[in-house]
């Protein structure tokens, strides 16, 4: 096998010694392609093999270390033909006692192992046939000589099938003790002088060879030990992941295993937030549209500037000023029919300041379900039409862009020559037609619509903002093809899905970003409750009480219709049918889903708004978007099979009235730790930023939002939970690096380019 190639980390894996083409796939499976690759992929856990036990002290069922001579190696084919195809049966002797050492289905093993080795064993020792034997547990090969040398902690990493743990560890040590001479800090000397960080080539040797001192996690002796063959991680159960996640946040940060994790994390945190401060400045250098500040804004205060006569009346000058574009916005803010919040006024001042500037404005707007992002984001639109320029909002869906519309033309409805229109995917061609040439023309300074808003035939006159609502929903391409309607406009992303701050950290960490964390006055609570199917009658009892008052209610399902895969879970249309035919007969009932037409879909949901039913049967079409202050009572059914956010989201369609409100969570009587963690936070708080961040530490920043993203980082090594005071730290610095050399060409800089060159690389490609 060919070993010249391998002489660096940029060395494939195929190259290295021991691998060959047959491994390398199997190492490839893991993300593995190269000798650096591999030293990235950092153990989850150690077994502590320090204390050898002889066989004549093992307690049954006690996970120990123990040492013999090899005395018999034996293969048999069980009789009855099953998943067990081989048995490898091997005895070892430590002079007091004898043992059985069990492999299933391993062929290799009878031919690694021979009599008269030395041989270790890592296992839960248990009673067969009046004997001490061990099933499938770890094992090293020793000298006979070396059967009295001293134990060793042993690293375990996240495997596949077909590539045992010795073989990653042996990898891993030729890569260790013959590529890393040469290999440089991609972290500047500098900060790891001023953090206390080891070198890379330092933290790598102890997270991969801890010593007895250096605080290594070790498994725990109560634990399962499994199958070799297989991964350990991916197959570990709620509970015990639960365990290892608590057990992550109280290590001690000051060992040297902790401060060797913790110098991969800054490295992983560091080269992304070069790439981000880069993008950062890029956007600052751009030429954009400076929009002019209107006549009359709000002041810090949220007083009025007004420079009208004294003999005109307060109705006079608001006549005049709604003939004027220039005074669109203030005249749009004094008729608000209630009272913004201060997070709302901070808001509208950074959106100005970003507006006013001459370089493109790029900007998140993060908000609570319910917290009035929309009001803040049509000031930013009318303030962009005051000064001669159009803007476009893009929803995900159509019940949620005619939801914006029509709340659009009655908020701006005392403004005086300002068209706002509507494009739909629905619409028709001569709808479409006319809606694009007034576009073309001008004649319609904001537009709200869908998908269909980037398409080709949609040309605007002047483009100067684009916003994007529920932006986790669309693709970086998507926001980039509207974004060339124009030159050069200005970008709002809006999410009603709190984003914790690791994640705008890092995903949005290009941007700059505007938090409305406070929700309007007068919003009632929103109790919620987490019940089982035996309470079912119950739940339909209160439903039918409050119907009866003149409320309305969502009923969620998990599934449309019935399905032979999933039997136990409810779908809508079942459940439409069983409450309309039972305990909710008398009562004026709707279907609402995904396979419906968007005419059927907005339909039903006007009907509802106008109060024509009482009560909608759904699926997560109404997740976001839909605005009925009446309707107080949200039911959410098989709710273990939603994630957090969704079910917050879903809660935030109730409570947006004046009247108590409610969340009712039914499942079955047993559901998985995790859904149980799920629902009893969500019972415990309102706030959505707050269980933004319980998501992030049960799911993972990969599925935040439900699905992953082409463009999003992921981490090898970083915790953005544990790790946020890091990536703040990275974030800082990385600023401070790209301040002073944009380009990074400073030799103290060169690693850490080629590093960020790599990542963008990586991103580019998906």
């Amino acid at each position: 096998m060919p070993t010249d190639h391998a002489d660096n980390l940029d060395t494939a894996i195929q190259f290295i010694k021991g691998v060959g083409p047959k491994l390398a796939e199997r190492f490839r499976a893991l993300g593995i392609k190269t000798a650096r690759d591999m030293l990235w992929h950092i153990p989850h856990s150690y077994q502590d093999q320090r204390t050898i036990t002889p066989l004549n002290r093992v307690k049954t069922g006690e996970l120990v270390a123990v040492r013999g001579l090899v005395t018999s190696v034996n293969a048999r084919r069980p009789k009855r033909r099953g998943r067990v195809r081989e048995i490898i049966t091997v005895r070892i002797d430590d002079g007091e006692c004898a043992a059985s050492i069990v492999w299933f289905n391993q062929s290799y093993i009878k031919n690694i192992l021979k009599r008269g080795m030395g041989l270790q064993v890592y296992g839960r020792a248990e009673l067969y046939d009046s004997g001490l034997q061990f099933s499938s547990p770890e094992f090293t090969v020793l000298d006979p000589g070396d059967l009295d040398s001293p134990g060793e902690i042993l690293p375990l990493y996240n495997s596949t099938k077909g590539l045992p743990q010795r073989t990653i560890r042996r990898t891993v040590d030729f890569i260790l003790g013959r590529l890393i001479e040469h290999e440089e800090d991609a972290v500047p000397v500098w900060i790891l002088e001023k953090s206390g960080f080891p070198t890379i080539k330092n933290a790598w040797r102890i997270l991969h060879q801890p010593g007895p001192d250096d605080g290594a996690p070790l498994q725990h002796k109560t634990g399962n030990i499994e199958d070799q063959e297989v991964c350990l991680f991916d197959t570990i159960d709620e509970a015990e992941y639960l365990q290892r996640l608590e057990e992550a946040r109280k290590r001690k940060k000051d060992s040297n295993y902790e401060r060797a994790r913790q110098r991969l994390a800054y490295e992983e945190f560091l080269v992304m937030q070069v790439l981000l401060a880069r993008a950062r400045n890029a956007v600052k250098r751009i030429e954009g549209i400076a929009h002019p500040v209107p006549d009359l804004i709000p002041d810090a205060d949220g007083a009025q500037e007004t420079d009208a006569p004294e003999s005109q009346t307060d109705e006079e000058v608001s006549r005049q000023a709604a003939l004027n574009p220039k005074q669109w916005p203030y005249e749009y803010l004094k008729a608000l029919p209630f009272v913004l919040t201060n997070d709302q006024h901070r808001v509208l001042q950074e959106l100005q300041d970003d507006l006013s500037a001459p370089h493109p404005m790029n900007r998140l707007l993060q908000g609570d379900v319910g917290s009035g992002k929309t009001v803040v984001a049509l000031y930013a639109m009318l303030a962009v039409a005051s000064g001669g320029y159009q803007a476009a909002l893009m929803a995900p869906t159509e019940i949620l862009a005619e939801q914006h519309h029509a709340t659009v033309l009655q908020l701006t409805r005392n403004l005086r020559g300002l068209n706002c229109g509507i494009l739909l995917g629905s619409a028709g061609a001569k709808e479409r037609k006319e809606l694009q040439q007034a576009l073309r023309s001008g004649d319609i300074q904001l537009l709200i619509g869908t998908h269909a808003l980037f398409e080709d035939p949609v040309i605007f006159d002047n483009l100067g903002l684009v916003i994007v609502d529920e932006q986790h929903r669309f693709g970086v391409e998507q926001r980039r093809k509207l974004l060339a309607k124009g030159k050069h406009p200005d970008l709002l992303l809006m999410t009603a899905t709190p984003i914790p701050r690791t994640l705008a950290l890092s995903w949005y960490g290009d941007m700059d970003t505007s938090t409305i964390r406070e929700l309007p006055a007068g919003r009632p609570k929103v109790t919620t409750r987490w019940t089982s199917w035996d309470k079912e009658e119950k739940v339909w009892e209160f439903v039918a009480e409050k119907i009866e008052t003149g409320r309305q209610c969502f009923v969620v399902c998990p599934l449309i219709d019935d399905s032979e895969a999933l039997p136990a879970l409810p779908s809508a249309e079942q459940t439409f049918q069983r409450l309309q035919e039972g305990p909710l007969a008398k009562h004026r009932l709707a279907l609402l889903h995904g396979q419906m037409s968007s005419e059927e879909k907005s339909g039903i949901m006007e009907a509802f708004g106008r109060g024509d039913y009482d009560l909608i049967v759904s699926t997560t079409v109404i997740e976001v978007g839909i605005d009925v202050p009446n309707a107080t009572i949200m039911v959410v059914l098989g709710a273990d099979r939603f994630g957090l956010a969704q079910l917050h989201q879903l809660r935030g369609r109730v409570g947006r009235g004046t009247h108590a409100s409610y969340c009712v969570l039914v499942t079955g009587a047993a559901v998985s730790p995790l859904a149980e963690r799920r629902l009893r936070a969500l019972e415990s708080t309102r706030d959505g930023f707050r269980l933004a961040e319980e998501d992030l530490r049960l799911r993972g920043p990969g599925e935040i939002f439900g699905q992953r993203q082409s463009g999003l980082w992921t981490f090898l090594v970083a915790d953005g939970d544990r790790d946020l005071w890091l990536l703040e730290k990275a974030r800082d610095d990385a600023s401070g690096i790209v301040r002073e050399d944009p380009s990074l060409k400073k030799p103290q800089n060169r690693v850490l380019a080629q590093r960020a060159k790599a990542l963008h690389e990586a991103g580019l490609r998906g």
